[in-house]
């Protein structure tokens, strides 16, 4: 859980909270478990208070009784895939934003991943780092809430000092009051760094 305070740089009307969890490798909806699972419980009531919640989806979206997608995953790795309720389901625990450049984006080929954004979108998720095109995997997504705006980045591995990709493009930068990086190592797939970042810390 990170906070960042309205300064002179952005346009926040007091603070933006952001909760930020790392890989979401999920099958199913999980929210019936808050109902036994007190501990859950409170993790769903963190995740529902914040301004904005972040995760990274590490799963395929797919409906296996209505798809042409099959499993592509990598060698000596799993294809992962979830039924498509549980994108209404992570609506509902609480998350507004989902890192997708991942080494599980396309377990099930480049339809899977299509079929994942459009069950993400008819969840009104937000997401980012992938798409029907590079283009539309590399634009800037945006996350408005009653406290301030939210620019989530994702790119597949940490970036050079001088090649930062999406997370330094002015159109995020400037727009945004917060930039969500999820930074991959392209050798492991494994998280970098999952951080909320304040726009001042961007640079130019």
């Amino acid at each position: 859980m990170g906070r960042v305070d309205g300064t002179d740089t952005t346009t926040l009307r007091g603070s933006l909270t952001v909760a930020a969890v790392g890989d979401c490798i999920v099958s199913r909806p999980l929210l019936p478990m808050a109902g036994v699972d007190r501990a859950f419980a409170e993790v769903v009531s963190l995740l529902r208070g914040s301004d904005a919640t972040f995760g990274n989806l590490e799963t395929s979206l797919v409906d296996l009784a209505d798809t042409a997608a099959v499993p592509s995953g990598l060698p000596d790795d799993w294809a992962i895939r979830a039924v498509p309720d549980t994108a209404l389901d992570l609506r509902a625990l609480g998350f507004d934003v989902f890192a997708r450049a991942n080494n599980h984006s396309t377990d099930w080929g480049a339809g899977g991943m299509f079929e994942t954004g459009l069950y993400l979108d008819e969840a009104a998720l937000l997401h980012a780092g992938a798409g029907p095109t590079l283009a539309a995997a590399r634009a800037p997504r945006y996350l408005e809430t009653d406290a301030g705006r939210l620019g989530p980045a994702d790119r597949p591995r940490r970036p050079r000092p001088r090649e930062r990709g999406v997370i330094r493009s002015p159109r995020c930068r400037d727009v945004a009051d917060r930039v969500t990086a999820a930074l991959r190592s392209r050798r492991s797939g494994r998280a970098a760094l999952d951080a909320a970042l304040p726009r001042s810390m961007l640079g130019s």
